[in-house]
């Protein structure tokens, strides 16, 4: 008599379920109850619902039968340009898509007698900046051109229904008790009246951990970090959300990494935390597509004696030799430095248990583009750099580059990260900093480094991604080799032995499991769009390398 697979051993089935995608593991739950049962604490791991009454009620069911296995509740938010437009028939239009469903409201209550484990909010809105055309529509990116005051985020809540829906789903969520944890997927850099209530400043005080996934557009030609709204709007952060964190213990901040935030200058975003201490329970900062600055040395040793891993993902120093826009620019050198001296000469002055930076730097043009290496070309002192990466699994590179003079957008600079690698000042700098963690007991430099292969399949780059948008390149992990693999990119890693790293290394409720298959329109981005911009950018090394008479590096 041949086995049914829900008689195996618990363990064996959760080793064949961990190997499938989520369709597959929906399918595989809807076979039979006993199958069901082993495998709902995945399926209804992430339950997604919006403000579409019909998903928020079989959400809301869902819920109510498997409430014990949901950790992570999703929120999609649907709002746009039909819903205020006046040439829309009025029958065509959607009807009050800012006011929140009953169910939705339960949801976002989630008390502990239907959600018991309940440890996350995930909060996304349907909208889409880059695929308005009409350039003076309020919906579009021309909504970020100006500054703000709080009247006029008032009187557009007024207007707008998809503003109206940003602060009543906020409120709704300011109401909420029982996760400690919250993820804003896209945040629009817009004031919302939400924030200025006692109760979110309430919410933001009970939380533990935070990840804030800054949203940009593409205007035309440029981003939206040329406009002075923009700007200005995310140099708030600090007072609508960072200074109300008094719980928080794990900090992540990401944007589009076309446009890194970091560094002050034309064009450039300066970094929107401050070392006001206003956050004192702080372990864990992970930083993605950013710049280096004295701004983020200053905040990290201002949190010294309580941050036990530090992760700075696709970080770069504007100080380039054809830098265009950063104003005091850091070099690599400088920035180790400047955190050897801060952590001081006592062991015990500091609790940095882990440090790690991946920095994407090509060493040249063509690899920058397309992530192709001619080694036939290149220089010998090049062929030397490459050959030691392989061989030394301590030897990095660290890239620079900065924002592009006129459309706002970053670019490489190959000549300044060849000079880096060639003179190794950077590298001498940070192994005078890996020595000083080193020394503490219990450090060791980790034995996998990530490795950027040239010739592979273009990397999907996502918004608080670790690579810099750099075609071509395939991002692998391997033991045993060297950062950067001499292929481009630096991931230096010094990791602290305990408890500590293994729980900063553990991955969030919201990358386990799967979802319920509950319909929800989902906007994807257009075939290659990702690309755009480093497709477009100008090859600036070629421009000056053919003023000087010169061929390109």
């Amino acid at each position: 008599m041949t086995p049914n697979i829900d008689t195996l051993p618990a363990e064996i089935i959760d080793a064949i379920v961990s190997r499938l995608d989520d369709d597959d593991v929906m399918k595989l739950s809807t076979t039979c109850r006993a199958l069901r049962a082993r495998t709902a604490h995945q399926v209804f791991h992430t339950v997604r619902f919006s403000n579409d009454p019909r998903i928020a009620d079989a959400a809301l069911v869902a819920v109510k039968n498997h409430g014990i296995h949901v950790k992570v509740l999703r929120f999609v938010g649907f709002a746009g340009e039909e819903d205020d437009n006046p040439d829309v028939e009025p029958a065509l239009k959607p009807a009050n898509r800012d006011i929140l469903p009953p169910s939705a409201l339960i949801l976002f209550e989630a008390n502990a007698a239907l959600l018991p484990s309940l440890e996350q909010f995930s909060i996304s809105f349907d909208h889409d900046y880059d695929y308005v055309r009409e350039f003076d529509c309020p919906h579009g990116p021309c909504m970020f051109e100006q500054p703000e005051s709080w009247d006029m985020v008032h009187a557009r809540e007024a207007k707008l229904t998809m503003c109206r829906l940003w602060a009543n789903t906020y409120k709704a969520l300011a109401g909420n008790k029982t996760a400690t944890g919250l993820v804003i997927e896209n945040w629009s850099p817009r004031g919302v009246s939400t924030f200025q209530t006692p109760e979110w400043r309430a919410y933001l005080g009970r939380l533990k951990t935070l990840d804030i996934r800054i949203t940009a557009a593409r205007q035309a030609w440029s981003f939206t970090n040329s406009m002075t709204g923009y700007v200005k709007d995310i140099a708030k952060m600090q007072g609508l959300f960072f200074e109300h964190l008094n719980t928080v213990q794990t900090l992540k901040i990401s944007i589009r990494p076309e446009i890194p935030f970091g560094m002050h200058g034309t064009h450039h975003i300066p970094l929107p935390i401050k070392p006001t201490g206003r956050m004192p329970a702080l372990q864990h900062l992970e930083l993605s597509n950013l710049f280096i600055s004295a701004d983020l040395a200053a905040f990290i040793l201002s949190y010294k004696t309580q941050l036990r891993t530090v992760t700075l993902h696709n970080a770069q120093s504007a100080a380039a030799e054809y830098g265009e826009c950063a104003s005091q620019p850091l070099p690599w050198s400088a920035f180790f430095d400047a955190l050897s001296l801060g952590l001081g000469e006592d062991e015990s002055s500091f609790t940095l248990t882990q440090l790690t930076v991946t920095s994407p730097a090509p060493l040249s043009e063509t690899e920058a583009k397309s992530g192709r290496i001619n080694y036939k070309t290149e220089r010998a002192a090049i062929k030397q750099v490459r050959a030691e990466l392989r061989a030394d699994s301590r030897r990095c590179l660290f890239g620079y580059g900065d924002l592009h003079g006129y459309h706002g957008y970053f670019a490489h600079d190959v000549k300044t990260n060849q000079q880096s690698a060639i003179e190794g000042v950077d590298q001498a700098a940070w192994d005078r900093l890996v020595a000083k963690l080193d020394a503490k007991r219990g450090y060791v430099v980790a034995s996998k480094a990530v490795v950027v292969e040239a010739g592979g399949e273009e990397n999907d780059t996502a918004w608080g991604g670790s690579d810099m948008p750099v075609s071509g390149l395939k991002t692998t992990t391997k033991k045993g080799r060297g950062a950067g693999s001499g292929k481009g990119s630096a991931a230096s890693s010094v990791e602290g032995g305990g408890g500590d790293s293994a729980e900063a290394s553990k991955a969030g409720p919201a990358e386990a499991g799967t979802t319920v298959d509950v319909p929800i329109r989902i906007t994807r981005r257009r075939r290659g769009q990702a690309d755009d911009a480093q497709r477009d950018q100008p090859r600036r090394s070629d421009r000056i390398a053919k003023m000087r008479g010169q061929d390109s590096v």
